[in-house]
């Protein structure tokens, strides 16, 4: 029995994922709890809205990771190595003026940013903004190994990445601690990233000369009845809405009440979105193998689907406990005393990252189905989370209660979504 378990295809991809994901996941937090004890409860507050800053300008390679990703699991599974090559060129074609006028765009809009955020902290914006630059092209290459289920690459550069991040932003907030100096942490992960998932790729994908294969040729055999370039905007406004919904509450606390406060929820945020992001490993599995699903015209099977849930409910039930049996232990252990003020609403934390990761599952078994309709869902639930936090934010409770609400909502939705147009249609493996 376990050598059966152990030769199939998703137990050993998540294994794998999952692993990576733990390892690079507990360096990028032991970051967080490193950083934390260094700086001010308000200066964590600035970092913590710079890095949610950071995320809503990496819509753009979230976008374009769910794209590469839907395209290459299709040539992976049926090893076309040369469309995938032509695929990948062309892409990395057209990003550069769209990268630089982006950068742009973002330069000219610090002021209002800082104004936004009651900073003058521009330095911590334009450095976060050239970070953005080389995570887009990063993620071509890695949209590709994820798209081909190279998971053991994939979870190796996040690992080293994390680790980049995490001995540079000890070594600098030793010297300088401020959250503007800090963030050139993200800069040094952001180029390690770039340049070992560059090498990794074409190591195998790029080294063998092939014969040329044009555009229209690969998007005849696969993609006959689709418009590539009309393709990336509903992808980009899905990939905005998830950002959006992972990130926003930070960004309206700092706007709406002080960094104190900010560092405290921030704290907070992170230990509930440790859950979340081995929820989100769960997730990055079966992407690929639902979106090539998806081009089918079929929905991800029902034994994966089950095996998704019952992995979430279990991460989260779990660390649900730890958080609701010994909070001030767990604040104290990992971010020190000075964040324990709010220690009793740390369980609603983990409510909120299950609430999010089956928000977010469901989310994406819509996209593999090319369901971009489900941004509406999305959208709404910013909205309606934009608004509770903008009437309600005196206590972090008040926030926290708001945003579990706002994604319970919105999962539900999401649900009876997939229910009505997609899950009916699973068959069982």
């Amino acid at each position: 029995m376990i050598k059966t378990i152990t030769k199939n295809a998703l137990f050993k991809n998540s294994f794998i994922y999952m692993s990576g994901s733990i390892i690079g996941g507990f360096l990028g937090y032991l970051f967080h709890f490193i950083i934390s004890r260094k700086l001010s409860v308000g200066q964590y507050g600035e970092l913590q809205s710079l890095i949610s800053i950071s995320a809503i300008l990496g819509v753009f390679p979230a976008a374009l990771s769910y794209f590469v990703i839907k395209y290459s699991s299709v040539f992976a599974k049926f090893k076309d190595y040369r469309s995938n090559e032509q695929f990948i060129k062309l892409l990395n074609s057209k990003i550069i003026r769209l990268n630089f006028f982006l950068f742009l765009l973002f330069f000219l809009f610090i002021p209002l940013i800082g104004k936004f955020l009651h900073t003058e902290n521009y330095l911590g914006l334009i450095i976060i903004g050239i970070a953005v630059i080389f995570s887009v092209v990063a993620t071509v290459y890695r949209g590709m190994l994820t798209g081909w289920e190279e998971f053991g690459k994939v979870s190796l550069i996040g690992i080293l990445s994390a680790l980049a991040k995490l001995v540079a932003g000890f070594l600098i907030v030793l010297f300088f601690p401020t959250a503007s100096a800090v963030v050139i942490a993200f800069l040094i992960a952001g180029i390690t990233g770039w340049t070992l998932v560059k090498a990794f790729s074409k190591k195998k994908y790029f080294s063998v000369q092939r014969k040329k294969v044009t555009e229209n040729d690969w998007q005849r055999r696969y993609f006959s009845r689709m418009n590539i370039k009309k393709s990336i905007a509903p992808i980009f406004i899905f990939s905005l809405a998830l950002i959006l919904i992972s990130n926003i509450d930070i960004i309206l606390i700092k706007n709406l009440t002080s960094s104190e406060l900010t560092g405290y929820y921030g704290a907070l945020s992170i230990l509930g979105k440790i859950i979340l992001w081995l929820n989100l490993a769960v997730v990055g599995v079966i992407l690929p193998n639902a979106c090539a699903s998806g081009q089918g015209g079929k929905s991800v099977s029902r034994k994966i689907l089950l095996s998704a849930y019952g992995l979430i409910f279990f991460i989260s039930f779990s660390a649900m406990g730890l958080y609701f049996l010994f909070p001030t232990f767990v604040i104290s252990l990992l971010f020190g005393a000075k964040y324990a003020l709010f220690s009793n609403d740390l369980w609603l934390f983990a409510v909120m990252a299950l609430a999010l990761s089956l928000l977010t599952l469901e989310s994406n078994f819509a996209y593999a189905r090319h369901n971009f309709k489900i941004s509406y869902i999305l959208m709404g639930v910013v909205a309606f989370m934009t608004l509770g936090i903008y009437f309600f934010h005196t206590t972090i409770q008040e926030v926290i209660i708001d945003v579990i609400v706002s994604f319970a909502i919105g999962y539900l939705a999401v649900l009876v979504n997939n229910k009505k147009f997609g899950h009916k249609s699973i068959k069982n493996i």
